[in-house]
């Protein structure tokens, strides 16, 4: 089934990224690409709330996300 979503980049410590890593494969957010540099960059397909949530687990300090940017909007395949 495809819904209308985001893909974003994300930039976070390699150290959060395993949190981040965990928390998407928990809440069935598909990590599209992952590039490691000085940090790490992925690019994740979210829905709407979903992102939503992320903002929310950020003010909660569950992860620490240098930068989020959202690059498009597009159609996402969730199962």
């Amino acid at each position: 089934m495809k819904n209308h979503g985001l893909e974003v980049e994300v930039q976070l410590s390699y150290q959060d990224f395993s949190v981040f890593e965990h928390y998407c494969q928990k809440n069935q957010i598909n990590i599209i690409e992952v590039n490691y540099q000085e940090v790490v960059k992925c690019l994740i397909e979210v829905l709407f709330d979903e992102k939503a949530k992320i903002d929310y687990e950020i003010e909660k300090k569950q992860f620490n996300i240098q930068k989020m940017e959202v690059l498009k909007e597009k159609n996402i395949r969730k199962n």
